[in-house]
């Protein structure tokens, strides 16, 4: 096994490099400021959002952190507070992403109970 997750590393790598090497050659430039954290933060939650170990679950993510954003311009001054809480309440309902394998989240009627039997028409909201 570990020698195919060898195989796997230096296929990968081989890739990237050859990646690098054509964009370099494509854009005519080079240097350090070609990737900053926020672009590295965004391909990460991209991973996350999907979910890990599958093949469309990164192509769902990504359309997830274009979309939506997009969805929520029209809220200027929350749209970062609604995305986010979006993205909070999907890590932790479905904490292996939306496609991801492991279906170890938390039911949201746990995290906010009261907001569940409200929707329903039940009891009043306490407080």
């Amino acid at each position: 096994m570990s020698h195919y997750r060898l195989l796997v590393l230096l296929i990968a790598a081989v890739i990237a490099s050859l990646s690098g090497s054509l964009y370099v050659e494509f854009t005519s430039f080079v240097g350090p400021d070609l990737y900053d954290i926020n672009i590295i933060i965004t391909l990460f939650l991209m991973l996350f959002v999907g979910g890990r170990g599958t093949t469309v679950g990164p192509i769902v993510g990504a359309g997830f952190l274009i979309i939506v954003p997009q969805l929520v311009s029209e809220l200027e001054r929350f749209q970062n507070l609604v995305f986010y809480t979006a993205l909070l309440l999907l890590i932790l309902v479905r904490p292996s992403g939306l496609f991801g394998r492991s279906h170890d989240g938390v039911p949201l009627r746990s995290l906010l109970p009261g907001l569940t039997s409200l929707l329903r028409g039940g009891a009043r909201w306490p407080g």
